[in-house]
């Protein structure tokens, strides 16, 4: 592996780490109701995991078609709980469903740095 891809890998990694923080915090956010700092968050997770998972495909050993339909289809889920102002259900899909996928992901970064 070129050192580019290495370095690229462990800051994905990092990166992965600090998402996974950030959807969890988002998600307690709001399963307690506290919708104005959920939605809040919610921006910044989007451009984060929008770049997390572009540069993931880019390194061509991560991330399956069914990885990138699934984590489409957790958003579709968001976005519709979000129109039925459903808060607490955003919360669950963010914990329960997208939150196990990134962290899949970013087990897989892993475990090609440290092969």
């Amino acid at each position: 592996m070129n050192k580019d891809k290495m370095e690229l890998l462990i800051i994905l990694k990092t990166y992965g780490d600090k998402l996974i923080s950030s959807i969890m915090k988002t998600s307690e956010y709001f399963q307690s109701y506290d919708e104005a700092s959920g939605s809040e968050q919610m921006i910044s997770i989007i451009d984060s995991l929008q770049w997390f998972i572009d540069e993931a495909v880019s390194c061509s050993v991560l991330c399956e078609k069914d990885d990138l339909i699934n984590i489409n289809n957790k958003f579709k889920e968001i976005v519709e709980a979000f129109e039925n102002q459903d808060y607490v259900l955003i919360g669950d899909l963010m914990q329960y469903e997208l939150l196990p996928i990134i962290v899949y992901i970013n087990n897989n970064i892993t475990n090609y740095v440290n092969s």
